[in-house]
């Protein structure tokens, strides 16, 4: 039987700190350096001590890029086997990825073993807690080694109750002023859905004012017995102009 769980507010806030802990303390390397790609100045390893529920497969580690640029920088994380290192960032298959590469995955010419769907590498206990917390870890991952107008995901704040209860303001925006695009979720706090099919579904929401103000649904659906996904967004609610960098 079909069943969902609720992930209660201070597991939520906890785990974003835990992750604010250690990504606050990346190294960027030099801004100043001319734009390409470099080997990372940080061990992207170091994330996984923030999830309690999760590991990486054994025999497998984190190995990260940065692209330095003159309006910030990216980060690509991948998983490659443990005893393997990342390419020098002169290859040219390094050379030549995209600037955006840890999204687009635009990594053709990389050899095989390099790997960029760190959620297959995932091995978990099975609990509730082990999928929203690869949601999660994906995010944080993908992120990784991302400065000023490389950062996106780094821009949510993960909304645990009802932002507009009470007359409260998500924003400067007042909250008679925000259009909504569907129907006003009664659940606000991240939930994790078992289906019946055996697959499970973890759902959030989200705020930022990147671009535009927006709170955006995450659905989030992993196959059964493994921690990869495939992910949709939907905009719930749009507020007023946003920030640019």
């Amino acid at each position: 039987m079909a069943r969902t769980t609720r992930v209660p507010a201070e597991i939520v806030k906890d785990l974003r700190k835990r992750f604010a802990e250690v990504t606050r303390d990346e190294s960027h390397g030099d801004r100043d350096r001319r734009e390409g790609w470099y080997l990372a100045a940080f061990d992207p390893n170091a994330i996984l001590s923030c999830v309690r529920h999760l590991q990486l497969r054994s025999g497998f580690k984190l190995a990260s890029y940065q692209f330095h640029g003159g309006m910030g920088g990216n980060g690509a994380t991948f998983v490659i086997p443990a005893d393997r290192d990342l390419p020098d960032p002169a290859d040219p298959a390094v050379a030549g990825m995209h600037p955006l590469a840890r999204r687009d995955r635009e990594t053709d010419g990389l050899p095989d073993w390099i790997r960029p769907d760190v959620g297959s590498f995932l091995e978990g206990d099975g609990s509730d807690l082990a999928y929203f917390e690869a949601s999660m870890l994906v995010r944080e991952i993908a992120e990784l080694g991302a400065w000023w107008h490389g950062i996106s995901w780094g821009e949510h704040r993960l909304l645990v109750a009802d932002p507009f209860a009470d007359g409260k303001r998500l924003s400067e925006t007042p909250a008679e002023a925000w259009q909504w695009h569907c129907r006003r979720p009664g659940i606000w706090q991240p939930t994790v859905r078992r289906r019946d099919d055996g697959t499970i579904v973890v759902m959030f929401f989200t705020f930022t004012a990147l671009g535009h103000e927006v709170v955006l649904r995450h659905r989030d659906t992993f196959e059964p017995g493994g921690y990869a996904f495939e992910s949709e967004s939907r905009v719930v609610a749009m507020g007023g102009q946003g920030f640019v960098y």
